[in-house]
């Protein structure tokens, strides 16, 4: 309603969008308190998937071969016993279920490994770019994708051709993409594994498809639950974290000295030093120890991130002391880009969400426009709304960048030379600038001053947490931000770490009480059996069932005679049931 007196202000009436509502074919039922709908398109979206998955039971050959030895050591036999579960499985779609830091990335490369012995191609596939590397890096599946680029990639799609589909992380998904992704396999003649875990954050996009397979599909997880991430007490913190256990997992990490409460002027200093003084620190095999810095909010990231940049330019860079070089030089001002997050709706409505000076970046082929094609709104301009699904809204801001400076990639795109793809996500280190204000990162990769698609690389949401691993994690949780806060956006990024997991607030108290709020979105499914059992007719229907129980009854109690059946208190409100 909020959203539509919006749209319509100055043209419409609160009792006309009431009226107006009323009409629309939602699914409708209360739940906890509160009038919940969806839409039909997403109850069919939700029945599809379920479907694909359950028609598919039983009716294939098994992917492998479930005695084969494993080759990864050490692999406990929860491991073991997951990849046996996986080779020895006849349906269209395994699910594979297992909490953070529980060796995941190391199951999925023996199977694999196991796979491609015995021919069955494999196309490796994660929600994010972040999850793609680690599929790369670590399970060693070279030509890992995005979902994105396997729904409209054909290339990639004929590689998975009457083989198999791997999906890291795939809590992440949402509904509308399982559905595609299912769509496309079935005329691949493809087979399904997805791995995640449903207790960690959930998708962006509407629906949480693992959690509905395993409710309505029938489909029977494989499962990991020994955790090899972590040891000693902060693995029994992350195990009842992941049982939902968050109370209890919170005061473990609380007795390792790990929650931290410092008055707001100090906290994100101290967090700046402790995430400095990590990155600084060197291994046994001589390389730097790696650390992240989380928070639910982007808000608090970015203040943890200015915190972290102020740190570096007042500090000397190690091993050159003498020298007295500060670690960030040479500061420049940049234009950039910063999404819009405008939905498809929202674009494809030209009611002024997208205004001059936006930019409009296309991601697939149009009829006017190429894939890649970037467009800068300008006054007068047509928007084109008929393509909406086709391109994303960014907004024009500054940043501040320095040489040293760790960035991020906001968005795919090239080099300056067209040579190498800048993935979203990634991370990278500034090395320089050209004589014309770009950019020198790794490698020596020259990135345009104008492409824009760049962000500090310091601290990232907990939704970009999930699937990266360092030795030490540093959380900002503030009271700004325990609106945001949740038992999953606690769960995620306090298990990123092998070594060591700090949370920092200014009341921990209250922190406790965020932390512990569920996060079990209903879906349109579940909304729908509410719906049913809520109708008005159903409840007539109940309410006749009780009275035809209690007539029973009291006949059996009385023999049946029919001079007490008019003592019945309600008789005479439903008499024409009597008979």
């Amino acid at each position: 309603m909020t959203e539509a007196l919006k749209q319509g202000l100055g043209s419409v009436t609160i009792d006309e969008v009431k009226r107006e509502l009323a009409k629309r074919p939602l699914i409708r039922a209360v739940v906890s308190g509160m009038t919940t709908v969806a839409t039909p398109a997403m109850k069919q979206a939700e029945t599809s998937v379920v479907r694909f998955a359950r028609d598919g039971r039983g009716r294939y050959r098994p992917l492998g071969n479930p005695e084969r030895p494993c080759h990864r050591e050490p692999f406990n036999e929860g491991q073991k016993a997951a990849v046996r579960d996986v080779l020895a499985s006849r349906d269209r779609v395994t699910l594979i279920r297992g909490p953070a830091g529980t060796g995941k990335t190391t199951l999925e490369e023996e199977i694999g490994i196991a796979l491609r012995e015995v021919g069955v191609p494999v196309v490796a596939l994660a929600q994010s770019n972040s999850a793609v590397d680690v599929l790369r890096k670590e399970a060693h599946f070279g030509d890992a994708e995005t979902v994105a680029r396997f729904l409209k990639d054909a290339k990639l799609q004929a590689e998975a051709m009457n083989g198999l589909v791997l999906v890291d992380e795939a809590s992440l998904l949402g509904t509308r993409d399982m559905r595609s992704m299912f769509e496309l396999c079935e005329k691949l003649g493809a087979r399904v594994v997805l791995v995640g875990d449903t207790r960690q954050n959930r998708a962006v996009a509407a629906g949480e498809p693992m959690r509905l397979l395993e409710e309505r599909a029938g489909l029977k997880a494989a499962e990991v639950t020994e955790i090899v991430r972590q040891g000693g007490d902060y693995a029994r913190a992350a195990k009842a974290l992941s049982d939902g256990k968050t109370a209890e997992g919170f005061a473990a990490l609380d007795g390792l000295g790990w929650i931290k409460e410092i008055p707001d002027g100090e906290r994100y200093q101290a967090m700046a030093n402790a995430y400095l003084a990590t990155i600084r620190e060197k291994k046994a095999d001589g390389k730097y120890k790696t650390a992240l810095a989380v928070s639910p909010t982007w808000a608090e990231a970015n203040r943890i991130t200015q915190a972290i940049r102020a740190e570096l330019k007042t500090q000397d860079k190690p091993g050159k002391n003498k020298t007295g070089e500060k670690i960030l030089s040479e500061e420049r001002p940049l234009n950039i880009w910063v999404p819009a997050h405008l939905t498809e709706p929202q674009k494809g409505d030209d009611a002024g969400w997208i205004g001059p000076g936006d930019l409009l970046k296309f991601h697939q082929n149009t009829k006017n426009y190429k894939n890649g094609a970037r467009v800068e709104v300008t006054e007068g301009m047509k928007i084109p709304v008929e393509s909406a699904k086709h391109f994303e809204v960014y907004r024009p801001a500054k940043l501040d960048v320095a040489v040293g400076d760790r960035i991020r990639y906001t968005a795919n795109g090239k080099t300056r030379d067209q040579k190498h793809g800048l993935r979203n996500g990634e991370l990278a280190t500034v090395q320089g600038f050209t004589a014309k204000g770009d950019l020198i990162v790794d490698h020596g990769w020259v990135i345009s001053k104008d492409w824009g698609h760049i962000a500090h690389g310091y601290a990232v949401t907990s939704e970009n947490s999930q699937g990266r691993t360092v030795e030490k994690v540093f959380v900002g949780l503030s009271s700004q931000s325990f609106g945001a806060a949740n038992e999953r956006r606690f769960y995620v990024p306090a298990t990123r770490g092998r070594e060591q997991a700090v949370i920092f607030t200014d009341d921990k108290d209250e922190l406790l009480k965020a932390v512990q709020k569920p996060d079990h979105p209903i879906s349109a499914l579940e909304l729908a059996d509410a719906s049913h059992r809520q109708s008005p007719l159903r409840q007539r229907l109940k309410r006749h069932l009780a009275f035809v129980r209690r007539l029973a009854s009291f006949a059996q109690t009385h023999g049946g005679r029919k001079r007490h059946v008019q003592e019945i208190t309600p008789i005479h409100q439903e008499r024409r049931y009597v008979r």
